[in-house]
């Protein structure tokens, strides 16, 4: 039975059905086009005049191993999508929200993380790291222009949606491809989250790149949670889970929904 003291995730549903060329959605074809990233190499013959050959992995899916319940940290090269946003906040670098690539010069996040709460503009994006601060396979890239939703509310969180630009186009690689938005939401399905959040309210960022899983709540219930606020069934979606405290809350970081 599910109590007040349950945390619930709402996230606004990017509606991307009405983008299409010709009879396929944008998503589709984009997600297509990005599946020989994931392609995986291996030999079928140890003699050297053998080419290699690939095997296709189902779409861009990630390559994620069983979640344990709570949250843990990622593993290499399973989210490959995740990007990190940086502000110039006096003479130093601050990372604190994130976003996905979803094409070679854009990221998408949520518009509350455009701008910095000190009034500082989002100027870097990091992709390509599993820790916040430091690491090996981090590539930094500038930002161009930042777009949030026109219709952004910064007191309701509605329309929470942007879109920032780099100077230049991403080189992708087996660690760093754009994420494969869904065509179609799974009313069935569990969805797994990812970010660089705090592990409770009032610890200390992760300096690691964090997942935890979350299955779907029937808006109805996440209603009477929320009595005191009025949802919009048609923008938004509730997660979070029935046994645990678990979900993306707490945190400025803009979280990472897969389906």
């Amino acid at each position: 039975m599910i109590t007040s003291k349950i945390s619930l995730v709402f996230l606004t549903i990017v509606i991307l059905a009405k983008l299409t060329c010709g009879q396929q959605r944008i998503s589709d074809i984009k997600c297509k086009e990005y599946e020989s990233l994931t392609q995986i190499p291996f030999y079928v013959s140890s003699h050297p005049s053998f080419p290699v050959n690939k095997v296709a992995t189902d779409g861009c899916k990630h390559k994620s191993v069983p979640l344990v319940i709570g949250g843990t940290n990622a593993n290499i090269n399973e989210f490959p999508h995740q990007a990190l946003l940086g502000f110039e906040v006096g003479n130093k670098i601050e990372w604190s929200c994130g976003g996905s690539i979803v094409s070679p010069n854009f990221i998408l996040t949520a518009a509350h993380c455009i701008i910095h709460p000190k009034n500082v503009t989002v100027s870097l994006v990091k992709v390509g790291m599993l820790q916040r601060l430091e690491d090996k396979f981090t590539v930094t890239y500038d930002v161009a222009k930042v777009f949030q939703h026109q219709e952004f509310n910064k007191r309701t969180i509605n329309n929470d949606i942007g879109l920032i630009r780099l100077t230049r186009n991403i080189e992708f690689s087996d660690k760093i491809y754009p994420i494969c938005l869904p065509s179609k939401q799974d009313e069935d399905s569990d969805v797994i989250v990812t970010g660089f959040g705090r592990t409770a309210q009032y610890h200390a960022q992760s300096d690691n790149l964090l997942k935890v899983g979350l299955e779907l709540f029937p808006f109805d219930e996440c209603q009477k949670l929320y009595r005191k606020k009025r949802l919009n069934e048609s923008t938004m979606i509730c997660y979070g889970h029935r046994t645990e405290k678990k979900d993306a809350c707490q945190v400025r970081l803009v979280v990472q929904l897969r389906f």
